[in-house]
Protein backbone atom coordinates (compact mmCIF):
# COMPACT_ATOMS: atom_id res chain seq x y z
CA UNK A 1 0.00 0.00 0.00
CA UNK A 2 1.49 3.23 -0.95
CA UNK A 3 0.34 6.14 0.77
CA UNK A 4 2.63 9.57 1.50
CA UNK A 5 4.13 8.98 5.28
CA UNK A 6 3.36 11.83 7.74
CA UNK A 7 6.38 13.42 8.55
CA UNK A 8 6.88 16.07 11.26
CA UNK A 9 7.24 19.97 10.25
CA UNK A 10 10.53 19.82 12.78
CA UNK A 11 12.40 17.17 11.35
CA UNK A 12 15.31 17.78 9.08
CA UNK A 13 15.93 14.02 8.32
CA UNK A 14 12.18 13.37 6.75
CA UNK A 15 12.70 10.04 8.94
CA UNK A 16 8.87 8.21 8.40
CA UNK A 17 6.75 8.59 11.64
CA UNK A 18 3.61 6.39 10.36
CA UNK A 19 1.05 6.31 7.66
CA UNK A 20 -1.78 8.79 7.48
CA UNK A 21 -4.66 8.39 9.22
CA UNK A 22 -6.78 6.57 6.77
CA UNK A 23 -4.30 4.14 5.80
CA UNK A 24 -3.41 3.20 9.64
CA UNK A 25 -7.42 2.62 10.16
CA UNK A 26 -7.41 0.19 6.94
CA UNK A 27 -4.57 -1.39 8.45
CA UNK A 28 -5.52 -1.94 11.57
CA UNK A 29 -9.05 -3.43 10.02
CA UNK A 30 -7.30 -5.41 8.67
CA UNK A 31 -5.28 -6.98 11.71
CA UNK A 32 -8.03 -6.70 13.62
CA UNK A 33 -10.58 -8.95 11.27
CA UNK A 34 -7.16 -11.58 10.90
CA UNK A 35 -7.29 -11.35 14.90
CA UNK A 36 -10.86 -12.90 15.44
CA UNK A 37 -10.41 -15.15 12.43
CA UNK A 38 -7.67 -16.81 14.22
CA UNK A 39 -9.80 -17.11 17.72
CA UNK A 40 -6.52 -17.50 19.65
CA UNK A 41 -7.67 -16.16 23.07
CA UNK A 42 -3.76 -16.25 24.24
CA UNK A 43 -3.04 -13.61 21.37
CA UNK A 44 -3.51 -10.05 22.27
CA UNK A 45 -5.44 -7.65 20.51
CA UNK A 46 -3.36 -5.32 17.59
CA UNK A 47 -2.60 -2.11 19.24
CA UNK A 48 -5.07 0.83 18.61
CA UNK A 49 -4.11 3.50 15.99
CA UNK A 50 -3.51 6.83 17.41
CA UNK A 51 -6.16 8.32 14.69
CA UNK A 52 -9.60 9.99 15.65
CA UNK A 53 -9.00 11.99 19.23
CA UNK A 54 -5.44 10.01 19.36
CA UNK A 55 -4.09 11.74 16.36
CA UNK A 56 -4.01 15.70 17.57
CA UNK A 57 -3.40 14.77 21.12
CA UNK A 58 0.04 12.68 19.95
CA UNK A 59 3.08 13.47 19.45
CA UNK A 60 5.30 11.99 16.44
CA UNK A 61 7.44 10.42 18.73
CA UNK A 62 4.23 8.82 20.20
CA UNK A 63 2.70 7.71 16.50
CA UNK A 64 6.27 6.70 15.74
CA UNK A 65 6.53 4.32 18.84
CA UNK A 66 2.68 2.85 18.01
CA UNK A 67 3.27 2.46 14.46
CA UNK A 68 6.45 0.49 15.23
CA UNK A 69 4.34 -1.20 17.52
CA UNK A 70 1.72 -2.15 15.42
CA UNK A 71 4.31 -3.67 13.05
CA UNK A 72 6.29 -5.59 15.96
CA UNK A 73 2.75 -7.03 16.53
CA UNK A 74 1.86 -8.02 12.92
CA UNK A 75 5.41 -9.33 12.73
CA UNK A 76 5.00 -11.71 15.39
CA UNK A 77 1.83 -13.41 14.90
CA UNK A 78 2.15 -13.50 11.29
CA UNK A 79 0.43 -11.02 9.65
CA UNK A 80 3.03 -9.09 8.39
CA UNK A 81 1.40 -9.44 5.14
CA UNK A 82 -1.60 -7.82 5.95
CA UNK A 83 0.71 -4.21 6.56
Amino acid sequence: MREKPVRSSGEQSGRFICPMPDTWAAVHQRLLKAWKRAGDKVMPEPPRPLILGGWGSSSDTDKRERWAETVRWATRHGMSRLI
